[in-house]
């Protein structure tokens, strides 16, 4: 049973004043349930906003395009949406206005997933030479700069394309700063040796050092829904029965000695 804030055409009924409405309504005419299906799409979809945030090219197509999802653009704490798709009334605005049919339900995820793909040519675009990427994510961190955060989570998208963590929440929290996962784990990054890494996590005030890539990264300190494979992939998405990766343990600042020195 779906508990909805609006009445639908059929077939709905009344009960203490909440509406209810039968599985059927959100299923497909083979009978699959396509409520997670939309989910997940608008899931993906603020994922894409929330990685682009500040880009003046989104900017304008939001503008021109989907008004209503620039308070999403704007929104500096956006973290995967806790409300149901369905009970979110900043999206129902959004989806009322694109989508007239009186069956939009159908076509909710299509049109996340399409705006989501256009979100993602942006980003592959901006890092497509990684080279020039890099270096502008350098002066970035070291002078401050908008494009920062775009940058950033551009070309860590990218490095988990092909993995099991692929849709990964990135935003960024702050200059050097990023939220990483379902938990919002903050991390600080930084570029070593040509290539754009994973500085640090934090806990609390203090910064645990660890100075990977991000896959590593995710899989080591990540949840642990995220570090054990939910089939036979590896680390990097193959497939064959390929040697898990190990599990390392999570690295912490170093104790003091009795004598107040670090070892």
């Amino acid at each position: 049973i779906f508990f909805l804030k609006s009445p639908l055409s059929s077939p709905c009924s009344t009960s203490d004043g909440v509406i209810l409405c039968s599985m059927a309504e959100h299923q497909t005419e083979g009978g699959e349930d396509k409520t997670p299906r939309e989910r997940e799409a608008w899931r993906h979809l603020l994922a894409r906003l929330a990685q682009l945030r500040g880009l003046e090219k989104v900017q304008k197509v939001l503008e021109e395009k989907h008004s209503e999802l620039l308070e999403f653009f704007h929104d500096s704490d956006l973290r995967p949406p806790l409300l149901p798709l369905e009970d979110d009334e900043r999206a129902e605005k959004w989806f009322q206005r694109k989508l007239k049919s009186k069956d939009r339900g159908k076509v909710r995820a299509k049109l996340c997933n399409k705006l989501a793909e256009q979100l993602k040519t942006m980003g592959d675009e901006l890092v497509s030479d990684k080279a020039s990427a890099l270096e502008r994510v350098n002066d970035a961190l070291t002078q401050g700069s908008p494009e920062e955060g775009p940058l950033v989570c551009s070309l860590l998208t990218k490095e988990l394309e092909g993995t099991r963590f692929e849709h990964c929440w990135i935003s960024q929290d702050g200059k050097g700063q990023y939220r990483l996962g379902e938990d919002g784990m903050k991390v600080a990054v930084q570029v070593l040796d040509g290539k754009l890494i994973i500085h640090g996590y934090f806990e609390g005030s203090l910064v645990h050092p660890v100075r990977v890539p991000i896959v590593t990264f995710l899989a080591e300190h990540g949840k642990t829904s995220q570090k054990e494979a939910s089939d036979d992939c590896d680390l990097f998405g193959a497939t064959g029965g390929a040697k898990a990766a190990p599990q390392l343990s999570r690295s912490r600042s170093p104790k003091l000695k009795d004598d107040g020195l670090p070892p």
